[in-house]
């Protein structure tokens, strides 16, 4: 657990030895892709009162997406996960597996969500303002979003003064 200022976190790291029983009361299901390290990756957690399915889960990078079922439509939700680095693989397997969502779930609303680690993009006007990480691993993101039609809805910061977490959406008036 950490403590700051007086309140107490638990920090829960994903790996396959903890079971989702473990962490979650039991009216809820968890989409999981554990980390290979034992040291995080991703979740989506939903009510069990939901019909969902995965329908997306990355071998080469933290993706996970899946199909829930409301009413006579359906939505896609995915997340995402991008370390701090400048490793251009890491944003250019998460660019492909955001392509894929698209293009398989084209007339589907698609929400994405995540942390990406992107602090040198202005998401005011999806501009590069400066140089933590190399411009070709922002530029590979933005390129990404734009081809695949996606707004980003987070418009404040969610780290200090950057704006590391995302929500995607293609269609940004059901949010």
């Amino acid at each position: 657990n950490l403590t700051s200022k007086g309140k107490l976190y638990w920090l829960i790291y994903l790996c396959q030895t903890l079971k989702t029983s473990e962490i979650l009361p039991p009216n809820y299901i968890a989409f999981r892709r554990d980390r290979g390290d034992f040291r995080g990756g991703v979740i989506i957690i939903i009510k069990n009162e939901f019909y969902a399915s995965e329908v997306i889960k990355a071998k080469d990078c933290e993706v996970l997406a899946i199909k829930v079922q409301c009413q006579s439509k359906a939505i896609v939700v995915a997340v995402c996960y991008r370390p701090p680095s400048n490793n251009i693989m890491d944003i250019q397997n998460i660019c492909s597996q955001i392509q894929i969502i698209q293009n398989k779930f084209k007339n589907h609303p698609i929400w994405i969500g995540g942390d990406l680690n992107l602090p040198d993009i202005d998401w005011s006007d999806n501009s590069i303002k400066s140089h933590q990480y190399l411009k070709k691993v922002n530029e590979t993101f933005l390129e990404t979003i734009d081809l695949c039609h996606f707004d980003q809805m987070v418009d404040f910061p969610t780290r200090k003064n950057n704006t590391l977490d995302i929500l995607l959406s293609n269609r940004p008036t059901l949010l």
